[in-house]
């Protein structure tokens, strides 16, 4: 007598949804105010080593890794896209010249957990119930957000806690920061009008948007007010632009011609470039601390500090030897190109650069598919480049901006794979 196992292909089915919807929504959370009593703990993730975090995120993934061993074979465990191996590979082999090798060691352990859990979590779903599931996290979160803003003071920024006393009153809900709060505004209103163009419960998906929309504004955010839109208009070039060869001919020259433009113009560019980095205004103070990433840089040009011993990392830090002490309360450099350089050096960035960059950009160019899942993948991919210009969230361990684009470099990845 042959026994069905549709009971526990759907068991398993539905335990996959349940650990994803668990690994997305905590690293949504990762970097949310904990609000007791009327007084505030940040709960920042300085390191990698916090036990909470550290036992929450690894019990999930073993979890996930039990279900797919147990329903897919062990060999899916090496099913990882070459391109993120390559990246956690070198990251890792910079432990051995790490500043810290123990804060190293513990924060690529952490960043390694989360990119393995998502690309283990996605390689078990379909691509709809991927976005779904995310989508179901971005809206819990947002109405926690606006639940904040009725209920609780600590939601409002006071004005004493901005770079500048006239932005108070800017919103974060229950982020730490109204830039992670904005972050998280721009990509849940790029999710929720993906849902609205592929006609996924199109009345919830817009009233979503509108509270997306509201509380991205109302952050005060500069980087992602400005990133959000940009990144829906340049994403109508990846999603419908393709299906015009003369379209995908003139972006290529376009491109290239860019390319050449800035290297042959860099010498006449760069006096102008280097006065912005000088001037402390610029950025809200942000050029100051690029023009100490950019030294740093210069003096390790090739390997950088080690992956997580750069910031946070007490007397040890390189800001002390650079006399730039005051910096050593920082955690980012508000750049995450200039932050991956300086932990990894030139080679982890170029790494990164072909990882997260380079292969997406040409699997969305060369590869057939549907033109709302490309506008979507797009539009993540654009905000994940230019939002690092000015944050930090590029391989920033369980960063919620890291792991959506995660997901989808996944979603990516899987679309692309048999197609032309």
């Amino acid at each position: 007598m042959t026994v069905s196992v549709y009971p526990e292909s759907r068991a398993a089915s539905v335990l996959t949804r349940v650990l994803f919807f668990l690994f997305i929504l905590a690293s949504f959370l990762f970097y949310s105010p904990v609000i007791v009593g009327g007084y505030e703990a940040t709960g920042a993730p300085d390191d990698g080593s916090d036990t909470i975090r550290q036992v929450g995120f690894s019990a999930i993934f073993l979890s996930i890794v039990l279900t797919l061993v147990t329903t897919r074979g062990a060999g899916e465990l090496f099913n990882v896209p070459i391109a993120l191996v390559a990246l956690l590979l070198w990251c890792w082999l910079s432990v051995a010249w790490a500043i810290d090798p123990g804060a190293s060691f513990r924060r690529i352990a952490f960043t390694s957990v989360v990119v393995l859990g998502i690309v283990y979590s996605v390689s078990m779903m379909e691509d709809g119930s991927v976005i779904s599931i995310i989508g179901l996290c971005f809206a819990l979160v947002l109405m926690a957000d606006w639940a904040a803003m009725a209920a609780l003071p600590q939601a409002v920024h006071p004005p004493a806690d901005l770079e500048f006393e006239a932005a108070g009153g800017a919103w974060r809900g229950i982020h730490i920061h109204r830039n992670a709060a904005g972050a998280f505004g721009a990509l849940a209103a790029l999710y929720f009008l993906h849902l609205l163009f592929a006609g996924r419960r199109r009345a919830v998906a817009a009233v979503f948007l509108a509270l997306s929309v509201g509380f991205l504004f109302f952050t005060g955010s500069k980087t992602s007010n400005g990133v959000v839109g940009v990144a829906a208009a340049a994403a109508l070039l990846f999603g419908y632009g393709y299906r015009y060869p003369v379209v995908r001919k003139v972006l290529s020259i376009w491109a290239l011609g860019l390319v050449l433009v800035a290297f042959v113009e860099l010498e006449d560019f760069l006096p102008d470039v280097l006065a912005f980095l000088e001037d402390p205004r610029a950025l809200t103070g942000r050029t100051q601390i690029w023009e100490m990433l950019v030294e740093y840089a210069e003096d390790h040009p090739l390997l950088g500090s080690g992956y997580g011993s750069f910031w946070a990392i007490g007397n040890a830090s390189p800001v002390n030897a650079l006399g730039k002490a005051w910096y050593s309360t920082l955690n980012v450099g508000h750049n995450g190109y200039l932050d991956l350089l300086v932990q990894t050096g030139a080679v982890g960035l170029a790494i990164a650069m072909a990882a997260l960059v380079a292969h997406p950009m040409y699997l969305l160019f060369t590869r057939e598919i549907h033109a709302h899942m490309r506008w979507f993948l797009g539009a993540v991919f654009t905000f994940f480049w230019l939002h690092n210009l000015t944050e930090t969230s590029l391989l920033d361990r369980a960063n919620f901006v890291w792991v959506a684009t995660l997901s989808a470099i996944c979603i990516l990845v899987r679309q692309s794979k048999g197609s032309p």
